[in-house]
This record gives C-alpha cells, sequence and structure tokens, in this order.
C-alpha cells in the first residue's frame, strides 16, 4: 500500500509538470549532458544481474540510495527548467545504482524519461520513451502489482502502437492492451485502461473484447485527469463512465446484439435527449430486432420528446414502437396529433411523418390509407412536377415504391402502372428507376415478353451494363428459355471486370440451372464458383448454392452435409441457418430443429422475406396456422413472391378461407415460373 501510494505521489507530480511547466521546459532549456543512450539499459541490465544474484545492500547504500530518491522527487517537483529535470534524472540513477531493488527510484527515473519524451511534443524521443520502458518494466518484476510503471508501460506502447496516427502495428498493439489488462487487474475500476482497451479492440475489430472493456468502463470511475487519452485520441471527451452507454449500445449493435443494444442507448439518450447520434443508433437498433421492454422506451422517448419537441427522429422512433408493441391506434393517434401541431415550414419533417403513417396502415394492411398518406408526404415536399436534387429523388423513388406496392396488394394493378408513371414524370424520362420498376411490374403480373422488351430496349443504350444482362438472362430463364440465357452468360466467362468474374458468373449460372430444374448442372456451376473463390466469404456463398442444387436435385443427404459442414465454420451464417431449417420442412422432418433453425435467421436478419417465408411455413407443418398466417403476410407485405403467395393461399386453404386462398393461388401463378410450380397452382385452383 505504501509503494502504490508513493506512486500515486510521484504520477501526480508528473502530470502537474507535463500540465503547468512544460513551456517553461521548452522556452528556457538549460544544455543537458550529452548522455551515451546505452547508460540506463546498461545499468537496468547489471542490476537485473544483482537482482537475480540476490546481491544484499549495505545499510549505508541503502540509505544513501534513499537519500537519492527524496533528492529526484524534489527536482521534478519543483522543476521550472531542463536543468532541474536532468538533476532529477543523475539523482534517481544514483538511487537505483546504490540500491538495485528500489522500486520508486525506478518509477520515478521513467517519469522523468516520460516527461523528457514529452518535452517538444512536435520531436518526440524514441530513446526516452526506450529508456521509459526499460525502467518500467524493471520496476514491474520487483513489484508486479504496482500500478504506476504498469501505466507507463501501457502509455509507452501505446505510442509505439501507432494509434495515435492511425497506422497499428500489431505486435505493440498487442502489448498495449496487455499492459492496459495488467492496470484493470490491479485496479479494477480504472476508466482509463478500459477506454483504452475499447478504442484498441474496435479498432481490430474484436467487438467481444471490446464489448467486455466498455461494460467494465461503465462500472468505472472517473479519474481526474483525461489529457492522455484525449491526446491520443484526439477527443474533447472525458472519461467519464457517462459516454460508455452510448459507445457500449454502438459496439452491441455492430456485434449484432441489438436487443442488448437498445438498454443502453436508451440511457444515454435518457441523459442526453439531444443527442443525434445516439437517436439514430437507437431507431437502427430497434429497428434490427427485437425491443425487450418497449413500454419503458416509450416512456422514455415521451421524456425526451417533451425537452426536445423539435427532434423528429425521437418522435418517429415513438410511433415505430408504439406499432411493435401492438398499440396501432395509439401510434396512429400520436401521429395524426403530431401532423396537426407542426409548423408550416417544417414540411420536410411533416412529410417524414406522414411516410411513418403511411407504413403503419401498410403494415395493418389498410392500403388505402398508406396510399393517401404517402401521397399527403409527396405534395409536402412538392416534388410532383419540379426538378429534383439527389436527395429528394431518393425520396421520391422511395415513397412511389410503397404507393406501387400498396396497389399491388390490392389488386389494383392499373394503378399500380399509374404510379409508375406519375413517378416517371417527376424523375424525368431519362432516369431509368421507372423502367425498372415497370419491368418489375410486367413480371409480378405475368406479362414477361413485355418485361424482356423493356430490357433490351434499355441494353441498346447501355451496352456494357452488367445488370442488365443478368436481367434479361432472368426473364429468359422465366420464359422458360433457359439456354437462351446461358448464352448470354457463358462468354463472359474467363473474363473479370470490376463488376463480374468467374466467380460471379458460376453462381449465377447455378441458380439459372437450379430454377430449370437442371440439378447436374447446376451442380457443376456451383463447384466451378467453389473453385473459382477468392476468399472465405465466396467460398462460403458457393457452399449455399452448391447445397440449393443439391436439394433441387433431390440428393437432400448430401445438401444437409453441405450445410452442417457449413454451420461448423460459420454458426451465425443465417442464409445456411434458414436454407437447411427449409429444406427440413420441405421434407417434413425434423420440424422442431427446422423452427430452431430458421428462428436463428429471422433474429439476425428479421426484415428478409425469405427468412419469414421459411418461418412461417414450419408453423403451417406443425399446425399452427395462426402464427403461419403472421410471418407470411409480414413476408408477403416486404416481398411479393410465388412461394409466398401459395404458402399464404395454402394457410387460408387449411383456415377455411376458400376465397383468401385462391386469391393468393392466383398472385402466385401470375409470378410463377417453372412448369411444375404453374402445373401445382393450376390444380390447386381448380
Amino acid at each position: 500500500m505504501k509503494t502504490i501510494l508513493l506512486s500515486a505521489l510521484l504520477l501526480i507530480s508528473a502530470q502537474a509538470i507535463f500540465a503547468q511547466n512544460n513551456d517553461v521546459l521548452i522556452a528556457k532549456p538549460t544544455p543537458a549532458p550529452t548522455l551515451n543512450p546505452l547508460t540506463i539499459k546498461e545499468t537496468i541490465t547489471k542490476n537485473l544481474e544483482r537482482v537475480e544474484k540476490k546481491e544484499v545492500i549495505s545499510r549505508e547504500n541503502r540509505e544513501s540510495a534513499f537519500v537519492n530518491l527524496l533528492k529526484g522527487q524534489r527536482f521534478f517537483k519543483t522543476a521550472d527548467s531542463l536543468d532541474d529535470v536532468i538533476q532529477s534524472k543523475a539523482a534517481y540513477r544514483a538511487a537505483v545504482e546504490l540500491n538495485p531493488y528500489l522500486t520508486e527510484a525506478y518509477t520515478g527515473y521513467a517519469d522523468v524519461a516520460w516527461l523528457l519524451y514529452f518535452r517538444v511534443s512536435q520531436k518526440r524521443s524514441k530513446t526516452d520513451l526506450e529508456d521509459v520502458i526499460t525502467l518500467s518494466e524493471m520496476a514491474v518484476k520487483l513489484n508486479p502489482d504496482s500500478y504506476i510503471p504498469r501505466r507507463f508501460l501501457a502509455m509507452a506502447f501505446t505510442e509505439k502502437s501507432g494509434l495515435r496516427e492511425g497506422n497499428l502495428n500489431s505486435t505493440f498493439v498487442e502489448k498495449a492492451i496487455a499492459q492496459w489488462n495488467e492496470i484493470t487487474r490491479i485496479d479494477p475500476r480504472n476508466a482509463e485502461a478500459f477506454a483504452f482497451l475499447n478504442v484498441f479492440f474496435e479498432q481490430t475489430s474484436n467487438k467481444d473484447e471490446q464489448i467486455k472493456a466498455l461494460k467494465g468502463w461503465l462500472g468505472s470511475i472517473a479519474p481526474i485527469d483525461s489529457r492522455y487519452y484525449q491526446d491520443v485520441i484526439q477527443t474533447n471527451e472525458s472519461l467519464s463512465p457517462d459516454f460508455a452507454p452510448l459507445k457500449l449500445g454502438k459496439a452491441l449493435l455492430e456485434a449484432g446484439r441489438s436487443s442488448e443494444s437498445i438498454e443502453f442507448l436508451s440511457r444515454a439518450i435518457a441523459d442526453n435527449p439531444n443527442n443525434e447520434f445516439a437517436v439514430e443508433l437507437l431507431a437502427e437498433a430497434i429497428q434490427a430486432g427485437d425491443v425487450p421492454n418497449p413500454d419503458a422506451i416509450i416512456l422514455l422517448l415521451q421524456q425526451a420528446i417533451f425537452v426536445n419537441q423539435k427532434n423528429v427522429t425521437l418522435k418517429l422512433l415513438h410511433a415505430e414502437l408504439q406499432m411493435r408493441s401492438g398499440k396501432i391506434d395509439e401510434a396512429i393517434k400520436f401521429l395524426r396529433d403530431t401532423i396537426s401541431k407542426m409548423p408550416a415550414e417544417e414540411q420536410s419533417s411533416t412529410a417524414d411523418l406522414q411516410i411513418k403513417l403511411g407504413d403503419i396502415y401498410y403494415e395493418i394492411e389498410n392500403y388505402a390509407e398508406a396510399i393517401r398518406a404517402f401521397q399527403t408526404a409527396l405534395k409536402l415536399r412538392n416534388l410532383e412536377t419540379s426538378v429534383v436534387t439527389e436527395e429528394e429523388r431518393v425520396f421520391v423513388i422511395t415513397t412511389y415504391e410503397k404507393i406501387i406496392k400498396s396497389h399491388k396488394n390490392s389488386n389494383q394493378m392499373t394503378e399500380a402502372k399509374s404510379a409508375i408513371d406519375k413517378m416517371r414524370t417527376i424523375l424525368g424520362k431519362d432516369d431509368t428507376v421507372s423502367d425498372e420498376f415497370l419491368i418489375d411490374f410486367y413480371r409480378q403480373t405475368g406479362n414477361r415478353p413485355e418485361a424482356l422488351k423493356i430490357v433490351r430496349e434499355m441494353r441498346l443504350k447501355n451496352k456494357e451494363d452488367y445488370g442488365l444482362l443478368r436481367l434479361e438472362a432472368n426473364i429468359l430463364a422465366e420464359n422458360g428459355k433457359v439456354d437462351e440465357a446461358i448464352a448470354l452468360i457463358n462468354p463472359l466467362l474467363g473474363k473479370t471486370s470490376p463488376l463480374f468474374n468467374d466467380f460471379t458468373n458460376y453462381v449465377f449460372l447455378s441458380t439459372l440451372y437450379n430454377e430449370a430444374s437442371r440439378g447436374k448442372e447446376a451442380i457443376a456451376a456451383a463447384n466451378k464458383a467453389f473453385t473459382a473463390a477468392n476468399n472465405a466469404e465466396e467460398k462460403q456463398l458457393a457452399k449455399l448454392v452448391l447445397a440449393s442444387a443439391q436439394f433441387e436435385s433431390g440428393d437432400f443427404k448430401s445438401s444437409e452435409e453441405t450445410l452442417r459442414a457449413l454451420l461448423k465454420q460459420t454458426p451465425r451464417n443465417p442464409m445456411a441457418l434458414n436454407n437447411l431449417g427449409y429444406f427440413f420442412v420441405e421434407k417434413n422432418t425434423n420440424l422442431e430443429e427446422a423452427l430452431n433453425l430458421i428462428q436463428q435467421a429471422v433474429n439476425i436478419d428479421p426484415n428478409n422475406a425469405s427468412y419469414l417465408d421459411s418461418l412461417g411455413w414450419a408453423y403451417f407443418k406443425l399446425g399452427k396456422l395462426d402464427e403461419a398466417e403472421t410471418y407470411l403476410r409480414k413476408a408477403v407485405r416486404i416481398e411479393a413472391s410465388s412461394t409466398i403467395f401459395e404458402h399464404l393461399g395454402d394457410v387460408y386453404q387449411k383456415q377455411n378461407k376458400p376465397e383468401l386462398a385462391k386469391a393468393n393461388w392466383r398472385k402466385a401463378l401470375n409470378l410463377a415460373i417453372n412448369k411444375v410450380e404453374i402445373q401445382r397452382l393450376t390444380l390447386k385452383l381448380k
């Protein structure tokens, strides 16, 4: 305890000199004697040998060493020139030479070297930094639990890590992390150590350790001085634990742990309702996963809105959470009341609120009100006949996409086509997005020849557009002309561009063969994609494509083996989780395991229509029709596909709702591609 207290006093002295006298040291330096840069290392090497031999130090030398220790502290504490610092250094050196066991002398000596390292910030001495490390390591050998030399080592290795410059050196990053971890062992509530560990783990993408460090910071005590951290990280932030919740929420969100992140982001907003970054992160977290305690967060948001009335994002979040917690009527009332109170000059923000209102109506399948809200949003932005900026263009596209989907789900195909035409009027005739929407419209309504015609016209203007070429191939395959589709892609094999290579082409070919029920060719293309893969991620994707080809060709055993091997490598791969679960459901086997696998995929990506379809289909096979209907209706609102409509029709049939069943099977038939699918749906409708 005596050693720790004395070391603490030394550190405070060093910080005081750095803070108060640094300008003095630079302004009026006294010429220092030329020192051999190896002197300290030679002294430490010699002292190590003496310590290892357990040399007995005479009483006279011990007393003299202690006198020099006090002398070194006195010169250092009262230093107002470089000469005083050099005198302090000489006294400490004498102390360690007289008594190699005097830990405080090595620590004081390191303190001087650290100050010398910082004395001219534009040209820091590498020699002084090496001296800090040498002296501190000796002090730590004598007393592994000594805080101050551990901190000097942590700071010195942080300097050498490249963190300050943004160019990390992995060797010294590891050494810095090791020393900051030692500090948390000695002082489990040390905010500085946890803050630096957070930064190092963030920079090295070690999310688990970063989260662990942030939780430690959350329970720490703010230090008196944050200047070293601020200097290295180049921030004005203090080391107060109050900064940890926001950082922890962000790290948890990036790690895919959105439910956990919501708790800490909510705390950050409670502390500072005006923190726009925290609000944006909370919105992202809420969209990404389940909200563990929505009522508590709704109450928090109400308090935040009261403090910050102009923050529209908070109001949008409030409505979103009300909707997510099943309080639909309350959400609609809140939005309508909020919209009615919006100032006339805040039309852009009012439009955002109208979009949220439309989204809620869309969610409950009140498409007429949804369309009305979306159209009002467009009018508020005054974009119906104006020349739009890029930001306005994005707003137009996303809003009209919602309007078109609402018309389609209401089976108002004429109105959907009209909405596409209106979007073209705003965006201009040369904007290709309207053509893409029209192509999608014709494909979904079964008019693939017209879709193919538009794509080919677009390709005449953009002959190098690889995306259009693949779109043409897809539509050809949907028309049963797979060989023509393959003929478009084959000439690209062996060639590379920023848009494609052999890997992407073989993956695409395997998909085309698979949709045409040509299993052997699909498997062969998938294997070639694996061979052409350039990295681990591409190899994983090739394996996913291979598993689908194996399943479609009837080799379920091989498909299961491929996916289980892939999940052993990447247990949180949502596509592998979903596909294995879906294949089990299709084979009507291992249904409970299938449900668990698919639920994991949905937890990772809750707005993926394919995963939601799989989950609904699993519940259908388990006889849980209400749950099946819920997830399938959510899936079809996100993406209209033949498979989802057919599954939803099957659910309605089991629920003894024949008209709803037939309506969904008709939609599925319009979108169906292969002959087997078309025949099956035709029989169902009969």
